[in-house]
């Protein structure tokens, strides 16, 4: 048989514990949510011989264009001379937005490689401008069905390699609610039972 007292005591514990346990239930679920959501499946690249390990076989080439090999003998590198444009068509979702990456490597001169993809989306680098050895990036639209990415020097000598073009990630449905909601709700509860007490 129990005495009142031991009763109330006991109540005091879990009201104390449930305090604690919304707000640990609120910040699991609002830093946590984040990690185990879905996520969009990692994209693959569209470029056909990206480091050129097989010369400029898959590219259209216009002007002076050299492979150069690099310790690695699965990397080589393009070096395109003033004039040169290089391009590639790859097959794309019309209206999708693509992520494009390569390595570009200038020469002391003064040199501008112009990148261009799909509906309009370009980038400009020049040493002049302060461009370094280094990996770049930019998003852009593709045009339609097929999508052309280009490389053009207009001026010194750049070397280019791992071209990259992939479908820009985009967040699944609900991916970020349920988290979200999650730690309202713990705050709720958080808040309900406090006035309560």
């Amino acid at each position: 048989m129990t005495n009142k007292t031991d009763r109330s005591r006991d109540r005091k514990f879990p009201c104390g514990f449930a305090i604690l346990s919304s707000v640990a239930l609120a910040l699991v679920a609002v830093f946590a949510g984040p990690v185990f959501a879905p996520r969009a499946a990692h994209a693959q690249n569209l470029v056909q011989n990206p480091v050129f390990v097989d010369g400029t076989n898959g590219y259209s080439v216009t002007g002076m264009i050299t492979v150069m090999p690099t310790q690695n003998p699965n990397f080589y590198l393009a070096k395109l001379f003033p004039g040169a444009l290089i391009t590639q068509t790859v097959n794309t979702n019309p209206d999708t937005l693509y992520t494009v990456s390569f390595f570009a490597a200038f020469t002391p001169t003064n040199n501008l490689l112009n990148i261009y993809f799909g509906n309009g989306g370009s980038l400009q680098l020049s040493s002049a401008a302060g461009s370094t050895n280094g990996i770049y990036s930019f998003s852009a639209l593709s045009s339609g069905d097929s999508s052309v990415l280009g490389f053009s020097e207009g001026g010194g000598v750049n070397l280019i390699s791992a071209l990259d073009v992939e479908a820009a990630p985009t967040p699944l449905p609900g991916s970020g609610a349920l988290s979200f909601v999650g730690g309202l709700a713990g705050f709720a509860a958080f808040g309900i039972r406090r006035r309560r007490s």
